[in-house]
């Protein structure tokens, strides 16, 4: 068994560890409000500067940008210094959306943005990589939930106060206003945060380059939707060649960036594949369910949100539940749990798209929250505590890297079976008749990964940690 991670937490006073759960609880609500509070401001932003045909670039970009830098901002913190990499992270995200906030044209808007979202990577990954670092797993529990809700209010909130502080002061108020907090966080964060050394083997910078170059452009070719149809078998190319060399480098590298051996660990790998399924069909369905509810069931805008959100909800739920659970229970079974939740929730879709009423959906929405609520936080816990600290960053990013993937994918892939018949009137039994297609394909993914889950077992978590810091004398 590899050597778990040994928390630095017995130096640190209460006082101490709730300050830095504050700061590092508001680079959170500030990354993930920044995913979702621009788009609701987009209209207004292009009447003022401009270039109606650059409209969905300062959203898809940051989304790009804050996926791809992800694993980079989690492997330099295993190999330097945590808190000085966490700091510099919430200082480029803060800087970016700083200058967001003052942008004089389209143009420099979307490269601020990408700057923010070069920060806000760092913010999303370095957060739960800097708890699993401190807190023991009896803590690690109570913590993970806390952030993952707000993570999740932050998200939920975005629209609602970027259509307020758009209609009340101005767009480009939805970047100024966290300008503090973001400073409030990194003044946190260097009184409060405890220096966590990185192992100092050097910096795979040409893995890194290809890795971003390749992950980039596949995610760039889905975020864009279609915006530059010219320019997809560039991208498609460019990815491929990218992806395949990347493979060859790391191979060869003697620290990688993505340590291949570590990745393909029988749990980490486990983990990895549940949290791209999952975000497959949770964001896929997301994705979808404004069509279903709109022209499907003839809701307006404003009700299809408040009924989307219910998923959000039981994501919130069952994350606090299960982040519990983890620590005395046998953490395959919450899992399996989990995607049985989320296979539930992709039957339970199908029959109410078969039916074309709303009397299943919300129950739905709701099942597919819990099962992601009972899949992220079991997997993050678990793997973090059975991780090598030299992996800790890399391991932590990539689980966020692969459900951010994941929703790529999966905003695609159940999109398809609507658009295909958006050319010809519904000949099915219900409005909403094509979605059974995209829920079927939903269904048909998080399947195999049931049955994976089925030979899976891991040790008991707080034994584990308890054996690993006796072998260390820290116990």
């Amino acid at each position: 068994m590899r050597p778990r991670v040994m928390p630095v937490e017995l130096g640190l006073t209460p006082g101490r560890k709730r300050l830095m759960l504050i700061g590092l609880s508001t680079g959170v609500f500030l990354a993930s409000i920044e995913s979702t509070v621009v788009s609701v401001a987009m209209p207004t932003v292009v009447a003022e500067l401009g270039e109606r045909s650059a409209y969905i670039w300062p959203i898809a970009l940051y989304m790009v940008a804050s996926t791809v830098s992800g694993p980079i901002w989690g492997r330099l913190s295993d190999v330097l210094e945590r808190k000085a990499v966490y700091i510099t992270g919430l200082i480029t995200f803060t800087v970016g959306m700083l200058l967001c906030g003052f942008a004089w044209d389209m143009r420099s808007l979307i490269a601020f943005r990408v700057l923010q979202g070069i920060g806000g990577g760092a913010l999303l990954v370095l957060t739960f990589t800097v708890i699993g670092d401190v807190f023991r797993v009896e803590e690690r529990g109570y913590v993970t939930g806390y952030t993952s809700t707000v993570w999740a209010v932050s998200s939920a909130s975005g629209p609602l106060l970027g259509g307020w502080l758009t209609e009340s002061v101005g767009w480009r108020w939805i970047f100024l206003i966290g300008v503090a907090p973001g400073m409030a966080a990194a003044a946190i964060a260097l009184r409060a945060m405890p220096r966590i050394r990185g192992k100092g083997n050097g910096f795979d910078f040409k893995g890194a380059a290809l890795f971003a170059l390749g992950t980039g452009a596949f995610m760039l070719l889905v975020e864009s939707e279609g915006g530059w149809p010219e320019l997809t078998p560039v991208l498609v190319g460019l990815g491929a060649a990218a992806i395949a060399l990347f493979l060859l480098v790391e191979r060869r590298a003697p620290n990688p960036l993505i340590p291949l051996g570590a990745m393909t660990d029988r749990y980490t790998g486990t983990a990895m594949a549940v949290n791209l399924v999952g975000g497959l069909v949770f964001f896929g369905t997301v994705s979808v369910m404004p069509a279903v509810l709109q022209w499907g069931l003839g809701f307006d805008p404003t009700t299809s949100g408040l009924i989307i959100v219910s998923g959000t909800l039981g994501w919130v739920v069952a994350a606090n539940i299960a982040s519990r659970l983890v620590v005395n229970h046998e953490v395959a079974g919450i899992i399996r749990l989990g995607v049985s939740l989320l296979a539930g929730s992709m039957a339970l879709l199908s029959l109410a798209a078969l039916q074309g009423g709303l009397v299943l959906i919300v129950p739905a929405l709701m099942m597919l929250g819990f099962g992601m609520g009972m899949v992220v936080p079991p997997t993050l816990i678990a793997t973090q505590t059975l991780a090598s600290r030299e992996t800790l960053g890399i391991v932590t990013s990539m689980l966020a890297f692969m459900r951010v993937l994941g929703g790529s994918i999966g905003s695609q892939l159940m999109w398809f079976p609507i658009s295909a018949s958006l050319s010809a009137p519904s000949t099915g039994p219900s409005p909403l008749a094509p979605a059974i297609g995209s829920f079927g394909l939903g269904l048909a993914v998080v399947i195999p990964v049931l049955l994976l889950l089925r030979g899976v077992t891991y040790p008991d978590l707080r034994a584990h940690e308890r054996s690993s810091l006796a072998h260390h004398g820290d116990y």
